[in-house]
C-alpha cells in the first residue's frame, strides 16, 4: 500500500514537470508565431477584400482566400487553447 501511494506521489511529480515545460515550450512558440501568422492572416484577408471590391478574382478564389485566413488566423488561436487546457489539468493534479 505504501509503495503504491508513494509511487502516485513521483508519477503526478513527473506528470507536473512534463506539463509545466510543454507549458513553457508552447507559450515560446505562441510568443514567436502568432505575430507571423496573424499577419499572414490580415493579409490573405486583405487581398481577398481588395480582389473581391475590385472585381478582380472569381468569387472561388476570393473564399479561397478567405478561407485560408481564417484557418491562419486559429493556427494560434488554437495553441492558445493547448495552452489553457494544459494548465487546466496541471491545476487537476
Amino acid at each position: 500500500m505504501f509503495l503504491a501511494k508513494s509511487l502516485q506521489s513521483i508519477f503526478r511529480i513527473i506528470a507536473s514537470i512534463v506539463i509545466s515545460l510543454l507549458q513553457w515550450l508552447l507559450v515560446m512558440l505562441l510568443g514567436f508565431s502568432a505575430p507571423v501568422f496573424l499577419l499572414l492572416a490580415f493579409l490573405l484577408l486583405l487581398v481577398a477584400g481588395i480582389s473581391g471590391l475590385a472585381g478582380l478574382a472569381p468569387i472561388q478564389t476570393i473564399l479561397g482566400f478567405a478561407a485560408a485566413g481564417f484557418v491562419v488566423f486559429l493556427i494560434p488561436v488554437g495553441g492558445q487553447w493547448l495552452l489553457f487546457t494544459a494548465d487546466n489539468l496541471k491545476d487537476r493534479m
